[in-house]
């Protein structure tokens, strides 16, 4: 079986700027942060030492910051076309932030596993990406 992220060709970026950036191969980057970090009640199997460790995800949308755009499933079955109303029938919630203006707008939801970041361009009515975010290092 292939390996689709080869993070040992980004590993010098991983330990620097605790991530890997796919957005022109696959339209996401991974985040990392040391196990430490991470709320041990919440996340047991983190290591409580400074080893890095899968903190998040984004998924972006095509051309944002030159991504070829995501192409996979999203949480809640959201699709990267999507409007804040179709996402708002979709999310299990109301969200528990969101700003919104004539441009571009975003919301959050907090789930019991991670927070759910959208960001929106309403020029052109749809996702333009999501991020997940595991709760306790980013808090």
């Amino acid at each position: 079986m292939m390996n689709v992220f080869d993070l040992s060709a980004c590993e010098d970026k991983i330990n620097h700027y605790k991530e890997a950036d796919f957005s022109k191969q696959y339209g996401l980057e991974l985040y990392f942060r040391p196990g430490k970090e991470f709320d041990q009640n919440q996340y047991a199997v983190a290591p409580t030492t400074d080893e890095l460790c899968l903190s998040g995800v984004r998924y972006r949308n095509d051309l944002d910051f030159s991504s070829n755009g995501y192409v996979g499933p999203l949480p809640w079955g959201l699709e990267l076309d999507d409007t804040p109303d179709s996402t708002n029938a979709k999310a299990p919630s109301e969200p528990t932030e969101q700003l919104i203006d004539p441009e571009d707008g975003y919301q959050q939801w907090q789930t019991q596993v991670c927070d759910v970041h959208i960001l929106y361009s309403y020029l052109e009515d749809r996702i333009y990406r999501v991020t997940l975010l595991a709760r306790g290092p980013y808090n």
